[in-house]
């Protein structure tokens, strides 16, 4: 999935003009990320946007406020995302 930014962000020489998500999320993109009681910040889902698109926290973190939600908005379907399995209550 891409999602082209409104407004580039600078990595380095070079300009990121947009995202490329994976197709999926796996295990290693939920590495310390809290669940449960604790639950996920915008911290937590901004560092597994990084993961999914393949940019350091650094370049996430240059996103403008308009990109961000976008990007947390890409991200929540992922975590929706998926049949639900065992019987229902």
């Amino acid at each position: 999935m891409k999602y082209v930014l409104k407004k580039p962000v600078k990595a380095g020489n070079d300009d990121v003009r947009e995202l490329t998500f994976r197709e999926e999320i796996v295990a290693g993109d939920m590495r310390d990320i809290p669940i449960g009681e604790e639950g996920m910040t915008v911290g937590h889902l901004l560092k597994i946007a990084g993961r999914l698109c393949g940019y350091p926290e650094l370049v996430i973190n240059k996103l403008s406020l308009e990109d961000t939600g976008e990007v947390l908005k890409i991200v929540g379907g992922f975590m929706n995302a998926g049949p639900e399995t065992g019987p229902t209550p």
